[in-house]
């Protein structure tokens, strides 16, 4: 039994007479100041339950700040897209009888289609003008936007170009004068602060533009609003003539300003008929019926954000909410005596459940004013950080929606004071006034009721992914949008609920492990003894612990996968901080190639290239071709119909290649050059293999059951299609896994396999290590020097050297590092306070171990037994429900066909230390730990 519990103040024994009397204006204001009371005097206690409120709430502020002061209101979103005219209009394809758009969001067009995915109605010829669709005695005014040769600082790039008058007090708002005046004459010209950083020059200097050719002089600096500082010219009609130059393969874009009038509902719907896209002020204000939905189906990127914010945030509280509830768990029990006065005096159970309850309320409350300061201070510093427009948004911050924190706040304050509130109305007054505490018993019911909720988590998960497969393989419309909607909520819940389940049975669950824990030793046994007699404060402990394990198995896993997705997306050219330059010359002329190649592969190392390999590819004589054969190749016509563009869509061969053998393009290098071109080096028995005559495969679709590689020599005829096809050869292969499943190499052959197979080639491309990332002045010099390697290099064939500067993008295992460091962090973080918890209310259980005897390293042991205890049951559970969802994403996108990402490629290891490292890890630190100097005045019998 406990020794010498702290008595209660005069002062609560006049507050306890009042709650059991309802005088002094009744129990719940006596209620709140015995609240209020013992809020201050466990200010330790209480501080932590705010900062742990604080943290999401604050979270959770910042990023509707940010979001808000990001997001342009309806009026901004005007401006931007029409100025200071009534309407604008863009033609974004041919006459299409079923084409729509939404009046506030002119950019979403839909046409029907069919089950194919294709448009039900023949592609028709675009109009090629606006102005005849807008009424007589209207103004009307045009921008085309393009690309164009410059001359820079360093050399020569392609830039953005507009043409018209953007400075016009008609497109106000959507561009915006900076600096100098707006040009007179189409000799005149205005840029971005970027170009003129860019070009190394000053307004009234001169721009000379190559192709088209033209001087401009530049007199003021202007900006495309929400566009960033992105290096662009602005010219007058009839500068650049950038439409009259376009080919059927240059990206143009124009768009038509009007002033003078408001095209009407009907009149919108016309021109989308056409093949137009009205943007109206009026209607973009007002749209009605045709307003863009607050999440479309379409907007997969916005029910992301969406969905990740509010994971996010319901996982935040949840984690407050148990970790939260287990300190005040510790605080209820630290004032047992003075409830139990309260209740000797009179107060029924609703007067002392009233009194924890107002404390979570109080500390809700605060944390959640606190966590708005906080967030609103971070949204708009992180806004300002992060602001890449020349003309910065202003801040906003969304009132309405910060209240609702704050509700949430004291809801999340409510719930964390909920059950140690419950336990203490259920106390034996008798027991408290002594300073003893009834023994803890296990409810039957517990464990069937924790196995039910666990197996309706799974079951629903389940259900969810089976659902999102069916909305995306088999529905449209509507029924599509509602299935989507409820299957991802089912899929965030599922889990959700495995683990409530595994909590509701957790005192159960503890009492089984602790039996068996206690088998191993003296401090396993004192330690799961603690744990089963403290289960309002071990179980939320690893629950939470659990919740952070969840969110670490899930995050790491739903990055590999999204990881894998990028890569399938991604085709380089060359390795990372690589050049590539391409070589082409009319009429196949060896003499050209040879000489472009050679000057190409100087103006490389003179730009500090550290490695260069030279691609050699195939001659042929337009009729003739050898190229690499799989056995059986992709269809490109499955690979569209399933939606598929990884592996398969970068090697998917046509049906006229595919009756031919014609899969892939026959590429040949030296053993020296393999690994600039591959970005990595080359084991040594590969590169044995490869110079004896061999060649390299980064697939293994490519390779026969018995390692070889099949050339095939084909024939084309324009009239009878394929005229013959006929394998020539095979060499042995080696598979080497590297670059991207999208990279473009797929097969190389040695220069010995092609010269055995009578392969002619030609240096068609140069592949450069840089070293590290290429600045926009080396490649600027590059292109330069490119177009004046064509221009001295052609003679009877034209000759053109074109230049790719290569950056990839950022290195998985940097972002796959930095969320096992996170999650590390979090994981530890809610271990401290719950272990640390346990370790305060285990002072008394200390003392009478110390007082019989026991060591410092006794109790440390104690401390690390149960740490590794809570912890491990924790990380287990948080692991297997992390599972549910990236097991159930990767079986969605298998079963849709749009990844070929299988279990076996997650990230097993990481999932492996998060369960059953990490947890050691912690009990190691709680081992290291020493407990402090044990009070033998107050001690706890121990049975």
């Amino acid at each position: 039994m406990t020794i010498a519990p702290p008595r209660p103040t005069a002062a609560a024994r006049r507050d306890a007479r009042s709650a059991a009397s309802g005088r002094s204006g009744g129990s719940w204001r006596v209620s709140l100041r015995l609240a209020m009371r013992q809020v201050r005097r466990s200010w330790a206690t209480s501080l932590l339950v705010v900062v742990l409120i604080l943290l999401p709430i604050s979270g959770a502020t910042g990023v509707l700040v940010f979001a808000e002061s990001n997001r342009l209101s309806t009026a901004m979103t005007i401006d931007t897209e029409i100025g200071s005219a009534d309407a604008a209009l863009e033609i974004v394809g041919g006459p299409d009888p079923t084409r729509t758009q939404y009046l506030d969001d002119p950019f979403w067009t839909r046409v029907d289609q069919g089950d194919d995915g294709w448009p039900i109605h023949a592609e028709q010829e675009p109009p090629e003008s606006a102005e005849g669709f807008v009424p007589d005695g209207a103004q009307v005014m045009s921008i085309t936007g393009g690309m164009v040769d410059v001359e820079t600082e360093h050399g020569r790039a392609q830039v953005d170009a507009e043409e018209g008058a953007a400075w016009d007090p008609l497109v106000r708002g959507r561009y915006l004068i900076l600096d100098g005046r707006a040009p007179t004459n189409d000799s005149e010209a205005m840029v971005t602060p970027a170009m003129l950083e860019r070009l190394g020059a000053e307004i009234g200097d001169t721009l000379t533009v190559i192709d088209p050719a033209a001087q401009l002089t530049i007199v003021g600096t202007l900006t495309l609003r929400m566009s960033g500082d992105v290096p662009t010219i602005f010219a007058a009609d009839g500068a650049l003539n950038i439409a009259e130059n376009a080919d059927e393969e240059t990206w143009i874009s124009q768009r038509w300003f009007v002033d003078g009038w408001n095209p009407s509902a009907s009149d919108v719907a016309e021109l989308n008929r056409a093949g137009l896209i009205v943007f109206d002020r009026h209607l973009m204000a007002n749209p009605g019926d045709a307003a863009s939905p607050l999440f479309d189906r379409s907007s997969g990127s916005e029910w992301a954000v969406f969905g990740v914010i509010a994971a996010a945030f319901v996982f935040a509280s949840y984690i407050v909410v148990l970790i939260s509830s287990a300190a005040l768990t510790v605080t209820a029990r630290r004032q047992h005596r003075t409830l139990a006065v309260v209740a000797s005096v009179g107060a029924d159970p609703r007067a002392l459940r009233s009194i924890v309850l107002l404390q979570g309320i109080l500390l809700g409350a605060v944390g959640g004013v606190l966590g708005v300061l906080a967030g609103i201070g971070g949204g708009v510093i992180l806004h300002h950080a992060t602001a890449a427009e020349v003309v910065p948004l202003p801040v906003r911050i969304p009132w309405l929606m910060i209240m609702v924190v704050v509700i949430a706040a004291v809801l999340v304050g409510s719930l964390t004071a909920y059950l140690p509130a419950r336990q203490a109305a259920k106390m034996d007054v008798l027991a408290g006034l002594r300073g003893t505490r009834r023994p803890v018993r296990i409810a039957a019911q517990r464990p069937l009721w924790g196995l039910v909720i666990l197996l309706i988590g799974v079951l629903l998960a389940v259900i969810s992914i089976v659902g999102l497969v069916l909305a995306y393989r088999g529905l449209r419309g509507d029924t599509q949008t509602v299935v989507f909607i409820l299957c991802l909520g089912g899929l965030v819940l599922g889990p959700l609920l495995a683990q409530i389940g595994v909590i509701v049975a957790g005192h159960w669950i503890l009492a089984r492990l602790s039996s068996l824990w206690s088998r191993a030793g003296v401090a396993p046994r004192i330690a799961g003894r603690d744990a089963v007699a403290n289960p309002g404060r071990i179980v939320p402990a690893f629950g939470a612990i659990a919740a952070c394990a969840f969110l670490a198995t899930s995050a790491f896993g739903g990055a590999a996968v999204l990881i894998d997705d990028a890569r399938s997306q991604w085709s380089p050219q060359a390795p990372e901080h690589g050049v590539a330059a391409y070589l082409w010359a009319d009429g196949s002329s060896l003499e050209a190639y040879r000489q472009a190649s050679e000057e190409t592969s100087q103006a490389l190392s003179d730009a500090g290239a550290e490695s260069i390999a030279v691609v050699r590819e195939a001659g042929s004589d337009d009729t003739s071709f050898v190229a690499p054969m799989m056995s059986a190749p992709p269809r490109c016509d499955n690979v569209l119909s399933g939606m598929s563009w990884d592996n398969a869509g970068i090697m998917c061969v046509g049906e006229e290649h595919a009756e031919a053998g014609k899969h892939g393009n026959t590429v040949v290098v030296s053993a020296a050059h393999l690994s600039t071109l591959f970005g990595t080096e080359i084991d040594a028995d590969v590169l044995d293999a490869f110079e004896e005559g061999g060649a390299i495969v980064t697939d293994p679709a490519w390779a026969t059951a018995d390692g070889r590689l099949i050339m095939n020599r084909w024939v084309w005829d324009d009239e009878a299609g394929v005229d013959e096809s006929t394998v020539v050869g095979d060499v042995p292969v080696s598979l080497i896994e590297i670059g991207p499943p999208s990279w473009p190499l797929q097969v190389v052959l040695s220069p010995r396999a092609a010269q055995e197979l009578g392969i002619e080639t030609l240096p068609r491309r140069l592949v450069a290590d840089m070293g590290g990332p290429v600045s926009a002045s080396t490649s600027d010099a590059l292109t330069l020097e490119a177009t004046r390697i064509g221009e001295r290099v052609s003679g009877a064939s034209s000759v053109s050297v074109s230049i790719n500067v290569q950056e990839a993008p950022p290195a998985p295992g940097v972002w796959m590092w930095l969320i096992l460091g996170l999650v590390g962090v979090l994981v530890i973080a809610v271990s401290t306070v719950a272990l640390g918890l346990a370790r305060v209310e285990r002072r008394p259980d200390d003392a009478t171990l110390a007082s019989v005897g026991a060591s410092r390293r006794t109790r440390r042991t104690v401390s690390g037994a149960q740490g590794l205890l809570i912890a491990g049951v924790g990380c287990i559970t948080g692991v297997l429900a992390g599972l549910i969802p990236v097991t159930g994403v990767v079986t969605i996108l298998g079963a849709v066909d749009y990844s070929d990402f299988g279990l076996s490629e997650l990230p097993w290891a990481f999932f492996g230390l998060v369960g059953f490292v990490l947890p050691c890890v912690i009990a190691l630190v709680m081992w290291l730990i020493p407990p402090g100097q044990a009070d033998t005045t107050r001690r706890t019998a121990i049975a």
